[in-house]
Parts: structure tokens; C-alpha cells; sequence
């Protein structure tokens, strides 16, 4: 069982045995949100973005050769991440997010096994790079992969977004202007607004941030729409969140932005609401200990 990104491992190994062992089957891991598997249907998925690493594409890079795999299974960050921790913690295994991915591909395929087969899992990447993600409780807790537990008995930890009492979410669209974008920041007292499509659904984010590294790099003319501005991977939660798991985020993010969830398989998440630290921090302030 190994992962599938660039090609050069799977396709290193999965020759070698084709050439000295050839009823062993070759499972290639892919996340969801990679476009590496076949067949094709297996990578429909609303997923866009994952977190585990060094596995996985949104192209077929030009050394994969996929026809030395014999199967493709799809995985999760919901059970990759929690694997990888759980090798770590029982195994003392001291490996990364695509080694959890491995696992998890290995156990699904091992559902298949005959009695009297082994199965051999790769497990190519260390710890070392995700000390502050996933082996981090509370980046798992940001991300919805364990529960986000009210420890310190803080009154306010299950309080919703209703309580903070927030003015009404302006929004932005791609053909605005990159100036007009500016205007309507600065009128409102905000460093980013939501830019959302024809049906209100969110497409990304446009932020202070982004529009001056443009206006640095000479790819800002004040006429220019905010299409290519837009920052695409932004940190979410359903307007359900309770302000504990909101606060978890903002540790380490400057905003957060709350959707409302689709109704039925044809609606569309659309954004009520942005949080920010100082949000929290106003209300919680704000009210007796």
C-alpha cells in the first residue's frame, strides 16, 4: 500500500514487483480532492482542499503511471489525521499525515484479504514537519477532527454567533473593482469581505492582505476585478459553532467566517457572518465574570 502524488515511489515500486512478484496488487492511497484515482468517478467529491501532505494532485503529473496500480482507495482527513496520531501514540511510530492516509488505504483493502496474505504498508513521511498541525490537539479541534471540549469552564464557550450580536455581513462579488473593494473595507472598519457568486454562494475571500502583496508585485491596477484576487482556501465554520470551537480557530487565524448550510442536495452554503479575535474578545469583556 502506498501513497500516489508525483508518481516516483509507487511507480518504483509497483514495476519492481510487477517484474518479481506478480500476484502482488499494487493499492495506491489518493485523498479526496485528488484527481489521481480510477477509475475517474471515484474523485467526484464536493472535497477541494485537504490537509495531509505529499500525497495527491488536481493534475496527473507526466511520471505516474497509473496502470501499476491494481487499486485505488480514496481517504479522508477525518481518518488520515486521526491515524496518523493513533501510530504515533500506540506504535511509537513518529510519522506524518500521508503515513495516516497509507493506513487507513491498508485497512480498507485489507477487508479483501484471503486468509494466508500479508499486506505491506509504506509510510514515507516523519513527524517533524506537523508539530503545530495535526500532532497539535487544538489544530484538530479548529478543524472539526476531535472534539473541542469546554476544559476551564469558560461561561461563554457555548454561546452562538447570535449572542455576539454582529452587524449585518456586507459582500463582495468578482467583478467589483479592486478600488471599490478597498472603499467598501475601509468604510465598514474591516480587513477582508466575503466574495460570493450570483446565487450567494461563497467563492472566497478578498483581504487587505492579498490586494497590497498584489499592489507590491505591480498586479493591482485600480480598475482590475478582484477575480484574481481571491483567496480560495479560508478558514470556515456552519453558523451552528458554538464561540469555544470559534475562539479555537481564531487562535490562530485572523478571521473566521460563518456559513449558512445548504437545504437539500441543490442548495448552496452562503456566509452570514465574519468573526474576529477582537469580536470574541468585545463580548466576553463585556459581560460579568
Amino acid at each position: 500500500v502506498i501513497g500516489a502524488g508525483t508518481g516516483g515511489t509507487v511507480c518504483g515500486i509497483g514495476r519492481k514487483f510487477k517484474e518479481i512478484s506478480p500476484q502482488t496488487k499494487i493499492v495506491a492511497a489518493d485523498p479526496e480532492g485528488s484527481v489521481l484515482a480510477l477509475p475517474d468517478d471515484l474523485n467526484k467529491t464536493d472535497v477541494t482542499f485537504y490537509e495531509v501532505e505529499g500525497i495527491g494532485y488536481d493534475f496527473l503529473p507526466t511520471i505516474l503511471d497509473r496502470s501499476v496500480v491494481d487499486i485505488w482507495v480514496k481517504t479522508h482527513d477525518s481518518k488520515s489525521l486521526p491515524m496518523a496520531r493513533r501510530l504515533i501514540k500506540e506504535e511509537g511510530l513518529l510519522c506524518g499525515s500521508s503515513s495516516g492516509a497509507n493506513v487507513v488505504a491498508a485497512l480498507e483493502a485489507a477487508k479483501d484479504l484471503e486468509q494466508g496474505q500479508n499486506v505491506v504498508v509504506i509510510l514515507p513521511d516523519s513527524i517533524r514537519n506537523y508539530m503545530t498541525k495535526f500532532v497539535s490537539d487544538e489544530w484538530m479541534q479548529a478543524r472539526g477532527y476531535m472534539p473541542c471540549e469546554n476544559i476551564h469552564n469558560h461561561w461563554w464557550w457555548y454561546k452562538t454567533i447570535a449572542d455576539l450580536k454582529l452587524p449585518t455581513l456586507q459582500v463582495a462579488t468578482s467583478s467589483m473593482t479592486a478600488d471599490k473593494a478597498v472603499q467598501l473595507m475601509r468604510q465598514l472598519s474591516v480587513d477582508q469581505i466575503p466574495v460570493v457568486d450570483n446565487d450567494g454562494s461563497i467563492i472566497g475571500m478578498v483581504t487587505l492582505q492579498k490586494l497590497m502583496t498584489a499592489m507590491m508585485t505591480k498586479r493591482l491596477p485600480a480598475n482590475s476585478t478582484l477575480e484574481s484576487h481571491i483567496v480560495r482556501v479560508y478558514p470556515k465554520l456552519y453558523d451552528s459553532a458554538f464561540l469555544g470551537l470559534i475562539c479555537r480557530v481564531l487562535e490562530k487565524e485572523p478571521y473566521v467566517i460563518l456559513l449558512k448550510k445548504a437545504e437539500g442536495d441543490s442548495g448552496v452554503d452562503k456566509p452570514v457572518s465574519i468573526v474576529t479575535p477582537m469580536d470574541v474578545l468585545s463580548y466576553i469583556s463585556g459581560k460579568p465574570n
